[in-house]
């Protein structure tokens, strides 16, 4: 975590152990309670175990405009961020969670376009077919399987490699 917002969440998380009255609303704050010292690996887990529903939020009395400026779940939000930033592989990664829905949009394109690619390589794509086991004669079994294969393995890979890293 960067050192301000670590030392943002120490303040924050000072009012909260001390107030106390959302103790009950989610395991953030009696996880929280068993802490003494809040240091960088407890606040990614803190962060972790919030789900972001913000009942704690609405039901704060130090919530902004309140001087105390007390808002957990941006807190958390940002320190949630930082730590699947920090704990992406490949580190390039991580940089999709700042910016999700161009992500999103860059590898939607990414496969249909490869799709078209193998569906015109195929060579049948634009001829009429008939009968059965038509589909493959344009879309080949193992062009089917293959992407789909090598995809999963990497998706394996970073979610095992992610959570080595955690």
């Amino acid at each position: 975590m960067t050192p301000a917002l670590l030392q943002e969440a120490r303040r924050q998380l000072a009012v909260c152990g001390a107030c106390r009255y959302c103790e009950g609303y989610c395991a953030v704050f009696p996880a929280l309670e068993r802490r003494s010292i809040l240091l960088d690996g407890d606040l990614a887990q803190l962060a972790n175990l919030c789900h972001d529903c913000r009942a704690c939020l609405q039901a704060c009395m130090y919530a902004p405009p309140h001087e105390f400026a007390v808002d957990v779940p941006a807190l958390l939000s940002a320190a949630r961020l930082e730590s699947y930033e920090r704990f992406a592989w490949p580190r390039w990664l991580g940089r999709a969670f700042r910016h999700p829905s161009l992500a999103v949009v860059g590898t939607t394109a990414a496969g249909v376009a490869l799709a078209l690619a193998a569906a015109l390589m195929g060579g049948g794509l634009l001829a009429a077919h008939a009968g059965p086991g038509a589909f493959y004669a344009v879309v080949p079994y193992a062009l089917l399987v293959v992407p789909a294969l090598v995809a999963s393995t990497f998706v394996i890979a970073v979610l095992m490699a992610g959570m080595a890293r955690f």
